[in-house]
C-alpha cells in the first residue's frame, strides 16, 4: 500500500483513526505468540507520516511517476528522471550547479521510499558529518548510532577510515614522481 499526505493523516500511537483497525493497545506493536512481535500498522503509518513531514513544502506533492522534466533547468533533466522512472530502487550521486534539480530528484526518490515503508534518509553533507563525529564522540559504544550507517558500525570505524586514507593519502606524496 502507498501512503501519502492526501490520505493520511498524522497519528499517534495510542489512538487510530478513520477506519484503521489498530492491534497493538498503543504499544505500536504486536506479539505472535512463540514468535516474537511485529511492527503494529499504526506504528508504520506514524513512522511513514514523520518522514513525509521533514520534506520540504516546495518538494512535498513532487512524485516519480509526476514528473514533467523543465529542459530550462538543465538540458540533461529529461535524462535523468527518465533513468530515476525506470530504475527508482538504484542510488544516484547528482552533481551540478544550483537550480538544476538534484533536491528534487532527492527528496522525490526519499518520498517513494518513505511511503513504501522502506528504510530512507535524507540529510545534507553537513548534516551527515556531524551525525557521523557525534556517533564517533559518543562515551559508550551504543550511546548514539548515526542515521546512516553500515549494518555492521562499530564506534572507532570512522576515525580509523580517516587515518587510513591520510596515510595513503601521505604515503602517495612520500612515492617518487614516475
Amino acid at each position: 500500500m502507498i501512503i501519502n499526505r492526501e490520505t493520511i493523516r498524522p497519528v499517534s500511537l495510542t489512538a487510530s483513526t478513520d477506519n484503521f483497525v489498530c492491534h497493538c493497545d498503543g504499544t505500536g506493536w504486536i506479539l505472535i505468540e512463540g514468535k516474537g512481535a511485529k511492527e503494529c500498522g499504526c506504528r508504520i503509518r506514524a513512522k511513514t507520516i514523520r518522514k513525509l513531514e521533514r520534506i520540504p513544502p516546495e518538494y512535498e506533492r513532487l512524485r516519480i511517476e509526476s514528473v514533467v522534466p523543465d529542459l530550462r533547468r538543465h538540458p540533461w533533466q529529461s535524462f535523468v528522471w527518465q533513468t530515476v522512472k525506470k530504475h527508482p530502487d538504484l542510488c544516484y550521486l547528482l552533481c551540478g550547479q544550483p537550480g538544476a534539480g538534484k533536491s528534487a530528484v532527492m527528496w522525490a526518490l526519499y518520498a517513494r521510499a518513505a511511503e513504501q515503508n522502506r528504510p530512507a534518509v535524507a540529510m545534507s553533507l553537513s548534516e551527515l558529518i556531524e551525525d557521523l563525529r557525534r556517533a564517533e564522540t559518543a562515551s559508550y559504544g551504543d550511546e548514539y548510532l548515526p542515521e546512516l550507517h553500515p549494518p555492521n558500525f562499530k564506534p572507532g570505524l570512522i576515525a580509523g577510515l580517516s587515518a587510513s586514507m591520510i596515510f595513503i593519502l601521505a604515503a602517495r606524496r612520500a612515492l617518487p614522481e614516475r
